[in-house]
């Protein structure tokens, strides 16, 4: 590698921060699915336990937790497919930015449609 080839980089560039949420939001896909493992294991103990717990997902910080989990699978699912695409040569590595950014682009509406689904849910005005 010769000096033209070497970057001054600081350690909190774009790509590290994507790496980042990358496994943040996969962290938190594994503790979703145990929690959601759990859950569902309540229809073991009757239908007036899973139900109570049903009450509890229909409260304000769970829909706003709901919006998070989609979030999480979306950036995590297209940084994923960044990766794919890049690693198999579809697309060069000169184009990690590009993609990074249509990834978030695409988790903005996702975030953006979540927010118009649940939003009324959440704060009660649905009609």
């Amino acid at each position: 590698m010769d000096k033209t080839e070497i970057r001054t980089r600081t350690p909190w560039s774009l790509g590290t921060w994507a790496w980042l949420l990358n496994r943040i939001a996969g962290t938190a896909l594994i503790l979703y699915l145990l929690v959601h493992i759990m859950v569902i294991s309540q229809t073991l103990y009757g239908a007036k336990g899973f139900d109570s717990l049903m009450e509890l997902a229909h409260q304000p910080v769970a829909l706003a937790l709901e919006i998070m989990l989609m979030m999480a699978v979306a950036f995590h699912g297209l940084n994923g497919l960044r990766h794919v695409l890049i690693d198999f040569g579809i697309c060069g590595p000169r184009n990690h930015l590009a993609l990074l950014w249509t990834a978030v682009a695409f988790c903005v509406v996702i975030f953006l449609a979540s927010v118009a689904v649940f939003g009324p849910i959440i704060t009660g005005k649905l009609g």
